[in-house]
Order: structure tokens, then C-alpha cells, then sequence
């Protein structure tokens, strides 16, 4: 609590700096599709945007980019897509239901 007044920063305050100094890596991931036999293949990766303005006076807070040979858009059935993330404090993966997603873009955060 002492190096708070002596001008430290508090260990919430080092977390959220070191997650803004990783935030271009934490934006990527990677795409996986399951199909109906429950294997999951890999299709490509995407990333994450915060506050994009694609047009006049129509601002996104979050938006999804990848390429359409990820997303077909003649076979797009996005319940069967997962999105896999890099946490910041560990090697492991964060899994995201593409579906969740595109239903509540608060699943993101």
C-alpha cells in the first residue's frame, strides 16, 4: 500500500498496462471450424478492432476481420466456427463461440 503513495503503480494499474502493451497480439486469432463428426479443422486467422469507424457516423466496438476464403459467404453457417485467442498471463488459449459472438458483442471483453 506504501508504494502507492510513493507513486508505484497498483498491481491493477501494471495489469491493464501490460495487457495495452500486448494488445496487437490479443487481437489475433485463430479461426477453427468443427464440422459435423466433431473434428476441428483450422481455416485461417482473423483479428479484433476496437472502435472502427467503417462509415460516416456508423462507429463498430468491436469488429471481426478475416478474409473470404476463411468465410465463404455461399457456406456460412457460423454456429460451427470458434475463434481462439492468447491470454495475456498464460501459454493457454481462450475459446470463443463465433456464434456468441455475432449474438452479443460483450463476449469479446
Amino acid at each position: 500500500m506504501a508504494a502507492v503513495f510513493k507513486g508505484g503503480t497498483t498491481r491493477t494499474e501494471s495489469t491493464r498496462l501490460k495487457r495495452k502493451k500486448k494488445q496487437d497480439e490479443l487481437g489475433v486469432c485463430r479461426i477453427t471450424q468443427t464440422t459435423g463428426d466433431q473434428c476441428s479443422q483450422t481455416l485461417g486467422s482473423g483479428f479484433v478492432i476496437k472502435d472502427l469507424q467503417i462509415f460516416p457516423d456508423l462507429d463498430f466496438f468491436y469488429c471481426f476481420i478475416s478474409s473470404n476464403k476463411v468465410f465463404p459467404k455461399d457456406d456460412c453457417t457460423i454456429e460451427s466456427y470458434y475463434l481462439d485467442f492468447e491470454k495475456s498471463d498464460s501459454s493457454d488459449l481462450k475459446t470463443i463461440k463465433l456464434k456468441d459472438v455475432a449474438a452479443n458483442p460483450a463476449n469479446f471483453v
